[in-house]
C-alpha cells in the first residue's frame, strides 16, 4: 500500500489520501466512518476488500453510511457527480428506513439480535428466527405483558438501533463489559464464557503467548470482544477485521491468517465442521459474560428483566434450553473438564 502523506475528507465523506509507493505519490479513495472515528477501524484501501465478498456491502455495513470508489487516479479527478448521487440516495433510504421501522406498537417488545450465531440466534428452515436468545425473549416478554417482535441486526448495528429507540433490547450473545455500559446499560448475567483461539491445523500458534510472537496475522469478528480482545493485546499483530463468522472461518481453514479469536461455544462448533483443517485452544483467555442490553436510566425494566433471569433459571428454564439447544455443547465442554456455559458459579 505505502505510506499516507496526506488525507482529506470532504462532506461527501469521501476521504482523498496522497500516498507513496518508492518514489511516486498517488490518490485514491477510502472508507472511513464511525468505526474508524472510534479508534476501532482506520482506513481501508478499496482494493484491499476481500473479493470473494461483496465490497460495496461491506464499507455500508461497517463503516456506516460511506460509499467506496474502486479506482486509483493520478489525480483527483474522481467521480464526484456518482459520488454525491450514492451518497444521496444511501442517506434518504437510511432516514425512510428508521421512519418506517422505528416506529411501533406501544405493548409490543421489540428485541435485536444478529440471527447468524446458532444455536443461541439464527434463522431456521422456516425463515424465523430461532434459538436460545428467541426464547429467552419470550420469556421476558410473557412475564412483562407484552407482544414480542424480534429484528435480525448486524451485530455492529445493535446498540445504535437500541439507543435510536428502534429495538427495546439487545439478546444477542452480547458480552457485557465496561466499554459498552459507557453508552448502554446490562441486566444480569445469563451465560459464563471465556475466549479462546481457533489455528489452522499447520498453524505454529500453540498457546495464547504464541500470538505475540512478531508478523502474526490474527482474524476477528467486527464489533465482538475477540476484536477488542486482539488490539488490546497483540496491537503489534495484523489484524483482519470481517463482518461474518463463516467468513472468519474462511480465512483459517485456507490458512490466510494464523488465528482467530472468538467465544469458547463458536470455536468449539467451528472446529468440530473442520476437524481437517483447524484446532481449537479452548482454555480461555479471559471469562466474560453475556447479559441482555437495554438503555440507561431504566430501574425498573432493569429490575423486572433480573427477576425474570432469576425465576427461569430456578424453574429449570437454562437446563431445558441447554437440552433443546446445546446438548452436544455441553457435552462437549463436560468431556473437557470446563464449565458450561449456563453455570455461572463454576
Amino acid at each position: 500500500m505505502g505510506r499516507i502523506v496526506e488525507e482529506e475528507m470532504d462532506f461527501w465523506g469521501i476521504v482523498r489520501c496522497k500516498f507513496v509507493t518508492g518514489d511516486s505519490p498517488r490518490h485514491a479513495t477510502f472508507c472511513k466512518g464511525s468505526k474508524a472515528k472510534n479508534g476501532v477501524g482506520g482506513f481501508i484501501p478499496a482494493h484491499s476488500i476481500p473479493q470473494h465478498r461483496k465490497q460495496r456491502e461491506f464499507c455500508q455495513r461497517n463503516f456506516g453510511s460511506v460509499w467506496w470508489d474502486q479506482r486509483v487516479a493520478s489525480r483527483d479527478g474522481l467521480a464526484y457527480s456518482r459520488t454525491m448521487l450514492n451518497r444521496f440516495f444511501s442517506l434518504a433510504a437510511t432516514a425512510l428506513l428508521l421512519c418506517s421501522c422505528g416506529q411501533k406498537s406501544a405493548n409490543k417488545l421489540i428485541i435485536g439480535m444478529d440471527a447468524t450465531y446458532p444455536p443461541f440466534e439464527f434463522v431456521n428452515e422456516k425463515n424465523e428466527i430461532s434459538g436460545v436468545s428467541v426464547e429467552l425473549g419470550r420469556e421476558i416478554a410473557r412475564a412483562l405483558g407484552r407482544e414480542v417482535e424480534f429484528r435480525n441486526i448486524n451485530f455492529d448495528g445493535l446498540i445504535t438501533a437500541l439507543k435510536t429507540g428502534s429495538i427495546d433490547l439487545v439478546i444477542s450473545s452480547m458480552t457485557a463489559n465496561q466499554e459498552r455500559r459507557k453508552s448502554i446499560d446490562f441486566s444480569d448475567p445469563y451465560v459464563k464464557t471465556g475466549l479462546s483461539i481457533l489455528v489452522a491445523k499447520n498453524s505454529p500458534v500453540q498457546k495464547a503467548d504464541d500470538l505475540r510472537t512478531p508478523g502474526r496475522r490474527l482474524v476477528v469478528r467486527l464489533g465482538t470482544t475477540g476484536e477488542m480482545w486482539a488490539r488490546k493485546e497483540v496491537p503489534q499483530a495484523q489484524i483482519v477485521a470481517l463482518d461474518t463468522d463463516a467468513a472468519c472461518v474462511l480465512e483459517v481453514t485456507k490458512g490466510g491468517v494464523d488465528a482467530w479469536v472468538y467465544d469458547q461455544i463458536s470455536i468449539m462448533n467451528y472446529h468440530d465442521r473442520h476437524r481437517e483443517t483447524t484446532r481449537a485452544l479452548l482454555a480461555p483467555l479471559r471469562e466474560e459474560f453475556w447479559a441482555i442490553g437495554m438503555n440507561q436510566n431504566q430501574p425498573e425494566t432493569k429490575a423486572k428483566i433480573n427477576e425474570v433471569l432469576a425465576k427461569f433459571r430456578a424453574d429449570g428454564g437454562f437446563a431445558r434450553l441447554a437440552d433443546q439447544f446445546l446438548a452436544k455443547e455441553r457435552d462437549m465442554m463436560k468431556a473437557q473438564g470446563l464449565p458450561f456455559v449456563f453455570e455461572l458459579e463454576k
